[in-house]
């Protein structure tokens, strides 16, 4: 194949090429190397627009590449750049002082290759991630590429040597935010931890970097331990031995695409961990309409504005724990305010009684018989 020496300022980088980041002092060790050795071996250029000269030799108009467009080597052209400005600041004092300029390197090794926008994005990408230092976050965007252009896992996966689950996680890294992305660059976030936090929503995400330490790095550790604490536990949900709904108003957990025992190919990391719900308000509205269906049950319920007559039972107010999740706080407040919204008493139990008994009516009254009276009323905990 041949090897033409092409004008450096007629060449270009690719907008199609999915490498964004590149070391300057890696850029500038290679150009010393190259100054030493000279360039090993030529980038790959393709012609990107073609203008019209005359050719003395025939005396004729013809068409002839205006720009090249670089397929493969944009490290080695970067390299050469440096040697270039250089070697121009460099004559200009050869000039001044009546000395011969060198053009060294004014010209770059090209292999002029005819591609089209696909084929030469093709070659781009194989070329890419087939480096060893190959960005993640670079990685994610030229393997989700692939995809649309009609590459399925599999043969992305076949292609470059990779795990099935490999690629899935990579393209996932494309839902982060841009400050994960960022701290992933920086090596302040470790990849498999930047991998969990890609499959969280973009809120979830947000809501989780107020949480996260203000250290220089962040741990596997503590992602591992913020996300777990961010899903709802399904194991301990009021409904864990009774999930059936009239009219089939939720859908059962066993079934739902929310719980992460069904998706364990997203969310292996939390495998032997119980079952957890990553859909917080389905979980909300499951948790209402539990406690709604069992209040149904109840025929006597106190409403609004009456009094707490015995034998009516009455929607009480637990003291939440002090160390109970915002998520439960609210929860519980939502709880309240629906039970209120039917029209239904809620009440304070340390305002209205003075003690709390489990014990049946029976035995309150015979214990009220042989001490002294109190008026009994029967309550419901949420």
């Amino acid at each position: 194949m041949d090897v033409l020496n092409i004008k450096v300022e007629k060449i270009c980088p690719s907008p199609l090429n999915p490498r964004k980041t590149f070391d300057q002092s890696a850029i500038e060790e290679l150009a010393g190397n190259i100054e030493k050795q000279g360039l090993l071996q030529p980038i790959t250029v393709r012609v990107l627009n073609k203008e019209v000269a005359l050719n003395e030799d025939i005396g004729e108009v013809i068409e002839v590449p205006g720009l090249y467009e670089i397929i493969c080597g944009e490290r080695r052209y970067r390299a050469f750049l440096l040697l270039k400005e250089k070697e121009d600041s460099e004559n200009i004092e050869k000039v001044k002082n009546h000395r011969k300029k060198t053009d060294k390197y004014q010209t770059i090794p090209c292999i002029v290759r005819e591609m089209t926008d696909d084929e030469a994005f093709d070659a781009m990408i194989t070329e890419n991630l087939q480096r060893q230092d190959v960005d993640p976050i670079e990685e994610a965007f030229a393997f989700s590429q692939l995809l649309e252009k009609g590459n399925t896992v599999e043969d992305i996966a076949i292609r470059f040597g990779k795990s099935n689950r490999f690629v899935f996680d990579r393209v996932k890294l494309n839902s982060l935010i841009p400050e994960y992305k960022k701290m992933l660059k920086d090596n302040m976030l470790p990849i498999s931890g930047a991998m969990m936090l890609a499959k969280l929503t973009e809120e979830e995400q947000t809501k989780l970097l107020e949480d996260l330490t203000d250290d220089d790095s962040i741990t596997v550790g503590d992602i591992k331990s913020l996300i777990d604490d961010m899903f709802m536990n399904l194991d301990n949900a009021l409904w864990a031995e009774n999930d059936t709904w009239p009219n089939n108003e939720f859908k059962i957990c066993k079934e739902c695409q929310c719980n992460t025992a069904n998706h364990g190919c997203l969310f292996y990391e939390m495998n032997n961990k119980g079952q957890k719900c990553t859909n917080r308000e389905c979980y909300r509205n499951k948790t209402i309409g539990y406690v709604l269906k069992k209040l149904g049950e109840e025929s006597n319920l106190v409403k609004a504005g009456e009094s707490l007559d015995f034998g009516k039972t009455v929607v009480i107010k637990d003291k939440i724990g002090t160390y109970a999740s915002d998520e439960a706080k609210l929860l519980y407040e939502k709880i309240y305010e629906k039970i209120e919204s039917l029209g239904y008493k809620v009440v304070d139990p340390n305002e209205c009684f003075k003690f709390k008994s489990r014990a049946n009516e029976d035995q309150l009254k015979e214990k009220n018989r042989k001490q002294r009276s109190l008026p009994v009323h029967r309550s419901i905990s949420i």
